[in-house]
């Protein structure tokens, strides 16, 4: 008996045939690709912001470049699920045998692919939260703990549970090894319990990191209309929190795997959603340089008019720095960052420069240091600086 009678003799597998043989392939490759090619604008206009303007490329943008690698590797991969005829019912796939393995297969492979994009994209909305929060104690210890380690722990567990859970693991996709007794596996509730832990426990941190510049923000000295603004562009990851929502809601749907190639397209699909949303939610408040740049606002020209290293002249690029004490300041007129003690900070005066008139780069520098208190009275430019990428 193969997987086509199985679902022919399911009730619930017989209901959803109704339709007739349906494929859903245009429907997630649309998705995926509109998606992707949304976080590709966003995630260049990221690098190009921190590479050329600000300089100041740090883990949270590896983290999210890595996120974007990722939405294209599982875009690729729906689109050879589409082609397989994977987003069909797996009654009709079934028709093929051999085809219908084939799909299962890339269907099983693309879930690490797409958890690991979820969990990646986390990871840097911490570690650029992580730039303008200072030194508190208790937010360092949720966003290291909880949203980076719990959110790449909890995710590889999943991926291990979903390949662990049959013997040998091509059961997964080729179902009647189980069926003649050459596999064994556990009852599908088993994994998908996990599953739905880790879904709600990643909808948790999307609405935390959401959140969480709003308790940094919100006691600043400054307008009620840039605390809102701030917060607002900062807290766009709670539409991720939604996607994450839904997208775990259609979980307990996998228990019944009679039709899998079909339900799991809708799951695919607010994968997208959510992975997405959180890449240019991302990247958004890193593009002030850019932003105005292109509008020629206040303070524009700080990022556009740059010259050049010239030895024989003795001028280097004039810029402003905003991060930790171990940035490097050798290309810099002044940097200002957090001291090594709570509640102070440093400022670094104008440098000191002198080179040799036979071209080699020899130079001096000397800085007069200063040490003040810090205080709550950052405007919105510190906040903005810091952000779009002029902390370390």
């Amino acid at each position: 008996m193969d997987i086509g009678q199985i679902c022919h003799l399911t009730p619930s597998c017989r209901l959803r045939h109704q339709g007739g043989d349906r494929n859903r392939a245009t429907e997630l490759n649309a998705v995926a690709w509109t998606w992707f090619s949304l976080s590709t604008v966003f995630v260049a206009a990221r690098v190009y912001s921190r590479l050329k303007l600000t300089r100041n490329f740090w883990y949270d943008d590896h983290f999210i470049v890595l996120s974007w690698a990722l939405t294209l590797a599982y875009s690729i991969l729906y689109t050879v699920l589409g082609q397989l005829g994977g987003c069909r019912h797996l009654y009709y796939l079934q028709m093929n045998p051999a085809q219908a393995i084939k799909a299962s297969r890339i269907n099983w492979i693309t879930q690490p692919v797409t958890i690991y994009a979820l969990a990646t994209g986390k990871i840097s909305v911490a570690f650029l939260i992580m730039r303008i929060m200072g030194k508190s104690k208790w937010r360092k210890a949720f966003l290291i703990y909880g949203a980076m380690i719990g959110s790449f722990l909890f995710c590889t567990i999943a991926i291990i549970l979903t390949f662990a859970q049959c013997r040998p693991v091509t059961a997964l996709w080729n179902p009647e090894l189980s069926l003649m007794g050459k596999a064994t596996c556990w009852p599908p509730q088993r994994q998908s319990d996990f599953s739905l832990f880790t879904g709600s426990y990643l909808a948790f941190i999307d609405i935390a990191l959401a959140l969480l510049p709003i308790t940094i923000m919100w006691n600043l000295q400054m307008t009620l209309k840039k605390k809102i603004g701030i917060c607002s562009v900062m807290g766009l990851g709670i539409f991720a929190c939604i996607c994450a929502c839904i997208k775990t809601s259609k979980l307990p749907e996998l228990n019944a795997r009679s039709d899998i190639t079909y339900i799991t397209v809708t799951l695919w699909i607010w994968n997208a959603n959510e992975s997405n949303v959180v890449i240019v939610a991302a990247c958004i408040p890193t593009l002030r340089p850019l932003f105005l740049i292109i509008f020629k606002r206040p303070g524009w020209d700080n990022y556009r008019h740059r010259k050049s290293y010239d030895p024989s002249s003795g001028s280097r690029d004039r810029r402003n720095r905003v991060g930790r004490i171990s940035a490097p300041i050798s290309d810099s007129t002044t940097a200002i960052g957090y001291g090594e003690t709570e509640g102070s900070w440093i400022e670094l005066g104008p440098a000191q420069h002198s080179y040799h008139e036979d071209g080699d780069i020899r130079q001096t520098l000397e800085f007069d240091v200063t040490s003040h208190k810090k205080t709550r009275a950052l405007e919105e430019e510190d906040i903005f600086s810091m952000a779009g990428g002029n902390a370390l």
